[in-house]
């Protein structure tokens, strides 16, 4: 299962609580630190040293790579989930 967006909200103790697990967000945190590394390579900051050092940062997201997070986000929730249930006691109900 890999959607872009994972939002899974669940009550536990009678807290709210709200997980959120965005491969998008993966992929650009991966994006920005290439660049972040990168950018002091240039000369100069122009609009073309930056325009280009962005088109290298998105060349090296790779479909592997898009995989790996769309695991990653699956393993978080998943963990959550078990959690979840594992919160979760069958007390007797009243007749």
């Amino acid at each position: 299962m890999s959607l872009p967006v994972f939002v899974v909200y669940y009550m536990t103790h009678g807290a709210c609580t709200c997980i959120k697990t965005s491969v998008s967000s993966q992929i650009w945190s991966l994006v920005k630190k290439f660049y972040e590394d990168n950018i002091g390579t240039y000369p100069a900051y122009t609009n073309e040293a930056t325009l280009d050092c962005m088109r290298r940062a998105h060349d090296t997201i790779t479909a592997e790579t898009w995989r790996n997070c769309c695991e990653h986000a699956e393993k978080i929730i998943l963990e959550h989930a078990a959690e979840i249930a594992g919160s979760f006691t069958r007390e007797p109900h009243p007749p």
